[in-house]
This record gives C-alpha cells, sequence and structure tokens, in this order.
C-alpha cells in the first residue's frame, strides 16, 4: 500500500506522543479555555459577553482547530484519490509508489517558510505596539494565537498547492481508461471541491466572529480574504484543468 510522506505538521504532532485526535482535543481545550481563564484573571468577564469581545478572543482557537481537522480529513481524501488513479496508472506498484511519495513529499524548507510568513502576516495584522497601554497577558495571548492562526494558514495555502501537482503528475503516465467507468476519477473530484469548501468554510467562520463592520475598510481585511478566496479557485481549477486533460490526451 502506497504510503504518503509525512508532513511538518505531522511530525510536529507525533513528537507529542499524542494520537491525532488526542492532540486536536487537547488543544482544543488549551485554546478555547485559557483566554476565558486569563480574561478571568484579568477582570475584564463583563466586557467579554456585554461587549462581544469573546468574538474577536475565539475566533483564532476556532480556525486553529477547523485547520487541524481538516488537515486530518484531507490526509484520507488523498489516500482516497491515490486508490483511484491506482487503478488507471499503467506503472508497476513499486515505481507508482516511488512517484506518489516524490510528488507528494512537501519541501521542509518550503513548509518552514510559509508558516514563518504567514506568522509575521499575523503579527501585522494583530500591531500589538499599537496598544498603548499596559502590559496585558490578554493582548500577548491574542498576539500568539494570531501568529499561530496566520502561520497555520501559510502552511495550508503551500500544501493545497502544492498537493495539487500529483493528479497532474499521474496524469502524465500511460493511462487505461475506461469512459463508461468514471468511478477510479470520483475521489479527486470530490477533493477538489472539498478543499476549496474548506476555504470558504475558513472564511464564514471568521466573518461569523468578526466585527465586519469595523474590519471592512482595513487592508489587512482585503488582503486576507482575497488570498484565501484566490487560493481555493486557483487549487480547484488546477486539479480539475489535470483531470479534463486526461481526458483529452485519452482521446487523442
Amino acid at each position: 500500500m502506497t504510503k504518503l510522506a509525512p508532513s511538518l505538521i505531522e511530525r510536529l504532532i507525533a513528537r507529542t506522543k499524542l494520537s491525532p485526535s488526542i492532540f486536536i482535543l487537547v488543544s482544543a481545550i488549551v485554546l478555547l479555555f485559557l483566554p476565558i481563564v486569563i480574561v478571568w484573571l484579568e477582570g475584564f468577564w463583563d466586557e467579554l459577553f456585554s461587549q462581544l469581545y469573546w468574538r474577536a478572543i475565539f475566533v483564532q482557537p476556532v480556525i486553529i482547530i477547523y485547520i487541524l481537522i481538516l488537515e486530518r480529513v484531507f490526509k484520507r481524501m488523498e489516500i482516497s484519490v491515490i486508490r483511484g488513479l491506482r487503478e488507471v496508472v499503467r506503472l508497476s506498484d513499486e515505481k507508482f509508489d516511488w512517484l506518489v511519495e516524490r510528488t507528494t513529499t512537501l519541501n521542509l524548507k518550503n513548509e518552514l517558510l510559509a508558516i514563518l510568513a504567514g506568522a509575521v502576516l499575523g503579527l501585522l495584522v494583530a500591531s500589538p505596539w499599537d496598544l498603548y497601554q499596559d502590559f496585558s497577558w490578554l493582548i500577548l495571548y491574542l498576539t500568539l494565537v494570531n501568529c499561530i492562526m496566520y502561520g497555520l494558514l501559510g502552511w495550508v495555502v503551500y500544501a493545497s498547492i502544492s498537493g495539487s501537482r500529483l493528479p497532474v503528475v499521474l496524469y502524465r503516465q500511460i493511462l487505461d481508461i475506461d469512459i463508461f467507468n468514471l468511478k477510479p476519477f470520483e475521489p479527486i473530484g470530490r477533493q477538489s471541491l472539498a478543499i476549496s469548501l474548506a476555504f470558504m468554510g475558513g472564511i464564514a467562520i471568521s466573518l461569523l466572529f468578526s466585527d465586519i463592520s469595523a474590519g471592512i475598510f482595513t487592508i489587512e481585511f482585503w488582503v486576507v480574504y482575497l488570498i484565501l478566496v484566490m487560493v481555493a479557485v486557483l487549487v480547484f481549477f488546477l486539479e480539475h484543468d489535470a483531470h479534463t486533460s486526461s481526458f483529452v490526451s485519452c482521446e487523442r
């Protein structure tokens, strides 16, 4: 059976000695309850709900958890894609496995750069230096989780675009396609659509927890959301074009 190379996120989770499900559960508990404790200790409990500050406090933890959950879901979907394409790609098992591993292995340097770029963007968006007030553990927490969230988003963007290479590479091989049996191609269709919907879901969650009336007039708002929309559209059409090209080549 073809084994997918673990991503940087998967390797980091493995270092904790926890299963991915337990790691996500523990992360959710910490991320959701820690800000509540900080708010209570700093005396902002009344403002938390009376002025809807809870939306700004919980948006980053919810999106981080959302990303961690989807990472597991899409890993299983990628395995389904590979199993489906295995039926039509005319290669030996050894060659096929080697090609899949080579194509799906993410470049560690690029992963780190994507996370770093996202974290820097998160720091710029948080702008903690613009808050002229005494030190606050809540501001420090929000700045850190904002960097983590944007770092993960940077990694997701890189992993999504890089992951679209697999069907392109496999479609370049000799294929045995039965036009009356499209079942092997169904997983990749579901995957490309699911990735685009996942990006839209992340945007919806963010908008649900955000003060749109205030954010819509900021540059950061449009930069972040336009990038996410563009990536969602790009990933969908990259895989769609690869899928279409395979049938065009077959017809020829």
